[in-house]
């Protein structure tokens, strides 16, 4: 049986481990990069640069979504003409926060957007050349993805902040020379401006988008509980197919030499002494909030997400985290 502490799951975005970063179940599903881990929340959180009056857009506004810059890999430049951020909020620090900015040669639809196995296989496409940049709510780079060369994150890229707030970001991202890794040479300079969105699959549900669920956590925790005790006795990963909600079981289907591995490594995953302690509902989302232990790692809490389909409460991402 393996156990947190002895496997390192990756993502599209970082190498996390149970002691330093949130550990995803959905992550567990996607290893070789399908999707991204879960981490994310709406509660309104801003940081605003003290050189700009610009107010955060309002809900009503109109979608801002432009850049104006370049991408250069190995000589060849590609022009970046839109813009798309997210927000990632640390679902056990409503302090914490990351907005994720993709630079794009080509425009995205939403429907991609919001499709994390279609965003995934247009990065394999390699059709629409792409940036991928984290910035956390200190106006730090802390990731890079290049879309057609891979994840260059480790090292120190300039942020020119106009606006960042939880609702708009606006700044220049550059690199101060040519860079080299994995066998290729690029650099970028861009200018940009984006809306910034809570990503509907991934983001939890908290007190300031949401109302309370029961003590007990009503039908929802009832589904998660019947998903637990189904992981516990499953014999293989189709077993558990039915407790997925439809992005979650696209996302494993579309990796099914996976699915074994991502089953052995969810039933290492479970809890003891689990109990659900709270959570909150927006319509037909809600938001589990758990703790338990892990053997070998002691105390953990966790986010559960589960969306209602046609009736049912399915499972969506989990993030855990280790400590009080």
């Amino acid at each position: 049986m393996l156990s947190l502490k002895e496997i390192m799951f990756v993502t599209h975005s970082h190498q996390i481990t149970l002691r330093s970063k949130l550990i995803s179940n959905w992550a567990i599903t996607l290893l070789l990069g399908a999707f991204i881990c879960a981490t994310a929340g709406c509660a309104q959180k801003t940081t605003e640069n003290t050189n700009t009056t610009e107010k955060p857009a309002a809900a009503s506004e109109p979608v801002v979504s432009w850049a104006d810059g370049n991408l250069t890999i190995d000589g060849q430049t590609f022009k970046l003409n839109h813009a798309y951020a997210t927000l990632e909020n640390d679902p056990f620090d409503e302090n914490e926060f990351t907005i994720r900015v993709l630079l794009s040669e080509q425009p995205i639809s939403k429907d991609v957007l919001d499709d994390h196995t279609a965003l995934t296989e247009m990065k394999k496409d390699a059709k629409n050349h792409a940036l991928e940049i984290d910035i956390d709510q200190k106006q730090k780079v802390t990731w890079i993805g290049v879309w057609g060369l891979g994840q260059v994150s480790g090292m120190d890229y300039p942020f020119e902040p106009v606006v960042f707030t939880d609702r708009m970001v606006e700044g220049r991202l550059f690199t101060a020379k040519a860079e080299s890794g994995l066998d290729k040479k690029w650099q970028y300079d861009a200018k940009f401006k984006s809306s910034v969105r809570a990503d509907p699959i991934k983001s939890f549900v908290t007190a300031s988008t949401g109302k309370p669920l029961a003590a007990d956590g009503g039908e929802p925790a009832k589904a998660y509980l019947e998903y637990q005790s189904a992981l516990r006795s499953a014999k293989g990963a189709g077993d558990l197919d039915r407790f997925y909600s439809k992005p979650v079981l696209k996302d494993r289907n579309a990796n099914p030499e996976l699915k074994e591995l991502a089953l052995e490594m969810e039933k290492g995953s479970l809890l003891e002494d689990m109990k659900i302690v709270g959570g909150f509902v927006d319509g037909d989302k809600a938001t589990l909030s758990i703790e338990g232990k892990q053997e070998g790692e002691g105390n953990l809490r966790g986010k559960v997400n589960l969306h209602l389909e046609d009736g049912q409460w399915k499972i969506g991402a989990q993030s855990f985290r280790g400590g009080n």
